[in-house]
């Protein structure tokens, strides 16, 4: 695109200007304009191994205060938005990546500005070196995709850049894992622990009696099964363990069936859920894969924390339980509180359900 450079500048600086330029209309007329000129930019949205995005917490002198960021800068005179990405992810982070893939373009402020901001995705990170500019006063941080989607719509994240790319590239990685998925064969999921797991839960409850109990033992087992298929459905969506988070969603009112009691039941549970393991040990023999002291220990954590549906651990794998249980009584009609509601809302949403 082309300017006119007749036109006398209000104000020249060191990455934009500001003039005052005659502009044609499409209606044949003309209109004297002010505008920023502006080389360009672009933004990074770093991924790391585990599925996690770096953002930076940087302080923004023009509104004296730190504010949420992704990986950001300014093109230099003739350099390509590409090779513009990987300076800035480098300088910025400390970072460099194995791939960047576009994922789109932002005009910033068109009623005034020619602006033109490139968005990347960037994974396959490797530690480098950070090369800071002087200015510049940034903190940097990782989040799940869950906690910084959580952030945008908590108003926590308000850089309109951040925001669209962020939304671009986690739009962009499920669609690039839906794109693999397709192209191998399914297989089956391996999931003969958690198979063997509800087997026992059932035989070990069926008999039981509902005197003197918060819930009748046939709506424990209702719960158990279906909390433990929903589990692993989120967690094949998340790119979690399938088999392990529907262990925990089957273990994780343990509690409620060994006190009878509804309140306070998961602060009990790990007790239960060692027993319950060491039982399993003894019938699985050697047939089975055990139980490792690390899945041991997320599912006791899951367990224990998921009656705190209105408190966000930072933990994908205790929220997705939490998000499970609740998913599971909505389906099952039962009364629920708000942070319940809250929970079945958001993962509607992350299913792309509609209810009508």
């Amino acid at each position: 695109m082309t300017h006119d450079t007749k036109t006398p500048f209000f104000w020249k600086g060191k990455v934009f200007d500001f003039r005052s330029e005659e502009a044609p209309l499409p209606n044949g007329r003309r209109a004297t304009i002010e505008v920023v000129r502006h080389p360009g930019s672009s933004a990074i949205v770093p991924v790391q191994g585990d599925q996690s995005v770096i953002l930076l917490k940087q302080y923004r002198p023009a509104i004296r205060r730190f504010i949420w960021e992704i990986p950001a800068g300014t093109m230099h005179e003739g350099e390509d938005p590409l090779d513009c990405a990987k300076r800035e992810l480098q300088e910025e982070t400390g970072f460099v990546a194995r791939c960047f893939e576009k994922v789109g373009e932002l005009l910033t402020a068109p009623g005034y500005s020619d602006e033109r901001i490139h968005l990347f995705l960037a994974t396959d990170l490797i530690p480098s070196e950070q090369k800071l500019d002087e200015d510049e006063c940034l903190e940097i941080h990782s989040f799940s995709f869950e906690e910084v989607m959580g952030m945008i719509n908590r108003g926590e994240i308000q850089d309109a850049m951040s925001m669209v790319a962020l939304q671009m590239a986690h739009s962009r990685l499920r669609e690039n894992s839906f794109m693999q998925r397709g192209e191998r064969k399914t297989t089956p999921l391996s999931v003969k622990r958690l198979n063997r797991i509800l087997s026992m839960l059932l035989s070990d409850w069926k008999d039981l009696s509902d005197e003197g109990r918060d819930f009748p033992i046939r709506w424990n087992i209702m719960h158990m099964y279906s909390s433990s298929q929903l589990a692993k459905v989120l967690a094949l969506s998340r790119g979690l363990n399938p088999e392990l988070a529907g262990m925990a969603a089957a273990l994780h009112d343990i509690g409620v069936v060994a006190t009878g009691r509804d309140e306070g039941h998961a602060q009990v549970a790990e007790k239960y859920v060692d027993d319950f393991i060491e039982a399993y040990h003894a019938k699985a023999g050697i047939k089975l894969t055990p139980i490792t002291g690390q899945e041991r220990d997320q599912i006791v954590k899951a367990v224990a924390q998921h009656s705190q549906k209105e408190i966000d651990s930072g933990d994908p794998f205790v929220e997705l339980l939490k998000d499970a249980d609740s998913l599971d009584r909505y389906l099952h009609g039962i009364k629920m509180e708000a942070a319940h509601l809250e929970r079945f809302d958001k993962v509607i949403r992350e299913l792309g359900i509609g209810i009508k």
